[in-house]
């Protein structure tokens, strides 16, 4: 078995001594070690580009706990932007925050994240959609405990709150694409994946504490809406000729629905109906998607809208951004007229898209529908890509990790982070969010992709699922000090001597090949 206490030690300080701590939160760099090393699960895996970037993502994702007079929180961006809410927090991003640091030991500070975001009866939670009662939930699965019990009455008024702001006649959800945290995407506002896959989540989430707390005739109320709304999400949103969900416009709430060929596409969004389980079986075809060349595939990374489509584009201008609102037909909105926008959504790879559907892969692997359209090479394949892209070559030759915005597909360059060192002749303008403001981006998971997907744990309620999606022709596979409901769990996978888990030091299952099992 590896050293993977050591493996933790070497690279942290490795990713120290080629940091620019321009900010310093609640954990600094000199303390990251210790902190890591008392709450992070250690991983040793023989691909070099996964293992570096999971102890990387957990790097930078302690640099985003933040210490206020109300706890602790989490952040998106380091520096203070003009679009953030109190103690610079935005919603866009809580549900990854959720996610990801559920597999943190200690992790306390997420209690503190979740009353923070309920003080102003989820006003401040609703500026951007997000599944936040469903990752309040993926927290109490992990713990194995009832949290959220005592927020029950604060995420049942966020969820009806959303169905206030967002419902529509049709019976789903209106989304603003900007507030979906994808700004000028092909498709643009109407009704989405995302928000109502998140509405499902959050319904279904909500049901199962109100079956703790004994209610069951609420949890049922809710349970049922759910039900309802997959069933007119399929069959509204799902399109026949395209083979493939997609976002029917919709100027606002109370409009009418309409079609434009230009916004008629494929985006990497609507694979998030895999991840948050809105997707019914025999869609699967829709991921033959993500290996085209003519889709989604791109050298370095996934676009974020299918190439293929007349409105597909990588932009470094604003002469560029805004000949495309001019072919659409639009008006730019508060953007500056000579640079645009630097964060756009219909091209560029964005780490917060390749999260959501490399989890909506795993997921389909594993569900047990038969499907030839894609398979765990492949998964790995897109992992290791996803891995890799997190670097960035400074200007002295050295390549660095890295995790930023938006990401140019086909050459790996931050696109966001190279148009904002020369705006308007200036580096890093303050009114835009100020000097590096993309560095450690916290908007996306790495760390969760590999336990939950590649190693396969999947807690629920009453214990844990493995299926792992990593190859038997690995000569190794390692994850150590897992806490999943009280219980220190391990696996660990020598090819010629075979894969085993550990509850509490004791093994508890040993197979051949990496295999699926329950542990109650």
């Amino acid at each position: 078995m590896k050293d993977t206490k050591k493996l933790l030690s070497t690279y942290v300080r490795s990713f120290n001594a080629t940091d620019d701590e321009c900010v310093i939160q609640a954990v600094s760099n000199d303390e990251a070690e210790e902190w890591l090393m008392a709450r992070a699960p250690r991983i040793a895996v023989p691909d070099a580009e996964i293992e570096k970037t999971y102890y990387f993502r957990w790097w930078t994702y302690r640099k985003h706990v933040k210490k206020t007079p109300e706890g602790y929180v989490m952040t998106e961006f380091h520096p203070d932007v003009a679009w953030a809410g109190k103690y610079n927090t935005i919603p866009c991003a809580c549900t990854f925050h959720m996610r990801e640091g559920r597999w943190l030991r200690e992790n306390g500070f997420l209690d503190d994240y979740m009353k923070f975001w309920y003080r102003d009866g989820a006003k401040q939670l609703h500026v951007y959609s997000n599944a936040f009662e469903a990752a309040i939930g993926w927290l109490g699965e992990m713990r194995g405990d009832d949290t959220g019990l005592d927020l029950l009455d604060a995420m049942e008024n966020s969820y009806e709150l959303w169905k206030t702001e967002h419902m529509t006649k049709n019976g789903l959800y209106w989304s603003h694409d900007g507030y979906d945290g994808s700004e000028y995407s092909i498709s643009g506002h109407g009704l989405r994946a995302t928000l109502n896959s998140y509405q499902y989540v959050n319904a279904l989430a909500i049901a199962r504490l109100l079956r703790k707390k004994g209610e069951i005739a609420k949890a049922e109320k809710y349970e049922k809406e759910a039900a309802e709304l997959k069933k007119r999400f399929n069959e509204l949103l799902w399109d026949e000729k395209l083979g493939f969900y997609r976002t029917i416009p919709q100027k606002s709430v109370d409009s009418e629905p309409y079609f434009n060929e230009l916004h008629y596409v494929r985006e990497l969004w609507d694979y998030i109906p895999w991840l948050y389980g809105t997707a019914t079986e025999g869609k699967a075809d829709a991921f033959r998607q993500l290996l085209d060349e003519r889709g989604f595939f791109g050298k370095c990374g996934l676009t974020t809208a299918e190439r293929r489509h007349p409105c597909y584009g990588i932009f470094y201008t604003g002469e560029e951004f805004f000949n495309w609102l001019k072919m659409r037909g639009e008006e730019p909105f508060d953007w500056d007229e000579t640079e645009g926008h630097e964060c756009l959504w219909h091209g560029p790879s964005w780490p917060f898209a390749t999260c959501t559907t490399l989890g909506a892969v795993a997921n389909l692997l594993v569900s047990g529908e038969k499907q030839d359209a894609i398979t765990k090479d492949d998964y790995l394949m897109l992992l290791h890509q996803y891995a890799a892209a997190h670097k960035r070559t400074r200007e002295d030759g050295v390549v660095i990790p890295w995790i930023d915005e938006d990401m140019n597909p086909d050459n790996g360059d931050w696109i966001s982070r190279t148009r904002l060192s020369n705006w308007h002749g200036e580096r890093f303008p303050k009114d835009k969010g100020g000097y590096e403001r993309g560095k450690d981006y916290n908007h996306s998971t790495f760390c969760d992709l590999v336990l939950e997907g590649l190693f396969g744990v999947r807690p629920d309620a009453d214990g844990i699922r493995f299926a792992p999606l990593f190859p038997a022709e690995w000569e190794y596979a390692q994850v150590d000090d897992l806490l999943i409901h009280g219980h220190n769990i391990g696996v660990n996978y020598e090819k010629g001597k075979g894969y085993c888990v550990y509850q509490d030091g004791e093994k508890v299952f040993e197979n051949a090949t990496p295999t699926e099992f329950y542990l109650k």
